[in-house]
């Protein structure tokens, strides 16, 4: 059966892990259940791939029956090593027990620091408190080789922003000191463009509508990035609740955020962010402006346009710029909804400025379309 993880999920099992469950059948030799192996490849159907390390080292009979029913498939994902507590001591206890990590070999430390890093990663993905508390915080961050208290605690917190891990995160701002800390610390942005935003402002992706209310009662403060980080997560009731009580001026706004505001609803789910936006009364000025330049430069579909021009009855000067874009690219299905709908454009200017560039066919269209 052809594995469907990522490859990034499928390479959590070095060969360390694949050793040692050699080295445990070779000390069974008593090892055969009293099943068939067509019966016991049928329960392992129903387990699926991944798990090659804690479905191999059970017995040789349960190993040949997984490489014959995975013959594709020899690797342990990170999801299956942090699936319950048992299977993560288990790895730990083979991760850190294994004789060639003694030998510091320059690619036997980054092979490790690649495992951890992705078994980490699945902590967060599953939004598995108990790996947290008991032993990411306890073992990954005391572990780590910084000096920088502000570092460290970052650590401990921010990839729970990443994950988009909900319970974790309301693990973590239980705690009025770790939340405390959240508020005077600056978040670890990746676009050193943009002003510093403290983590608590950041942490959207990670709540829900109930959450928000907890932090604003603890006062903390929501900004444009607020709004960017719930669009990020795919919290869309998160953002609805957000526009709720967060003003729809831009005056104040970094074009940076709006930027990053626009192309992130640009690219959520169903483009359900683009149609709270809409729903909200955000989808005018500049914000409006990046999200036609998203239409037009991603080539996003009818749909997209159908939302930002819900509702619109008067000409639009950026339609110009979005029917130069149907034409060139030969998007029929911006044109045919142009030629439906009740909008009105600047038809004689569209039309001059379209036989200005020798276009004729075009024109045509166009005088249709009007």
């Amino acid at each position: 059966m052809p594995s469907n993880k990522s490859p990034q999920t499928q390479e959590a099992a070095p060969a360390y892990l694949t050793r040692s469950v050699k080295r445990r059948l070779q000390r069974d030799e008593q090892s055969s259940l009293p099943i068939p192996d067509q019966l016991v490849r049928h329960c392992l159907s129903f387990v699926g791939d991944g798990n090659y390390f804690f479905l191999a080292s059970v017995s040789r009979q349960v190993k040949r029956c997984v490489e014959m029913e995975f013959s594709n498939d020899r690797n342990t994902s990170a999801e299956s090593i942090v699936a319950s507590k048992e299977t993560f001591v288990r790895f730990m206890d083979i991760f850190c027990a294994d004789p060639t990590f003694v030998v510091e070999r320059e690619e036997r430390i980054e092979e490790g620091q690649r495992v951890l890093h992705l078994v980490q990663c699945a902590i967060f993905k599953t939004d598995n408190v108990d790996l947290y508390e008991n032993f990411y915080v306890d073992f990954f961050c005391k572990h780590q080789n910084t000096d920088d208290d502000k570092e460290s605690f970052i650590s401990t917190v921010w990839p729970a922003v990443g994950g988009k891990s909900i319970q974790i995160m309301k693990r973590i701002i239980s705690n009025d000191e770790t939340l405390s800390k959240m508020m005077q610390y600056d978040a670890p942005e990746e676009d050193e463009n943009v002003a510093p935003v403290k983590i608590a402002s950041c942490i959207t992706s990670a709540c829900d509508v109930e959450m928000i209310e907890y932090l604003r009662g603890k006062g903390v403060d929501f900004n444009a990035r607020s709004l960017y980080y719930a669009l990020r997560g795919g919290r869309i009731d998160t953002l609805r609740h957000l526009l709720d009580f967060f003003p729809s001026d831009f005056e104040g706004m970094d074009i940076l955020e709006l930027f990053k505001i626009a192309g992130s609803a640009c690219k959520s789910g169903g483009y359900e962010g683009l149609r709270v936006l809409k729903e909200k009364g955000w989808l005018k000025g500049p914000l409006q402006e990046f999200v036609y330049a998203f239409l037009i430069e991603w080539e996003l579909p009818l749909e997209v346009l159908e939302i930002l021009l819900d509702g619109e009855t008067d000409a639009i000067p950026l339609l110009t710029l979005v029917i130069f874009h149907s034409i060139g690219k030969g998007r029929h299905d911006f044109l045919e909804y142009f030629r439906e709908s009740q909008i009105r454009i600047n038809a004689e200017m569209t039309i001059a400025n379209v036989f200005e560039n020798g276009n004729e066919e075009a024109a045509e269209i166009l005088r249709n379309i009007s």
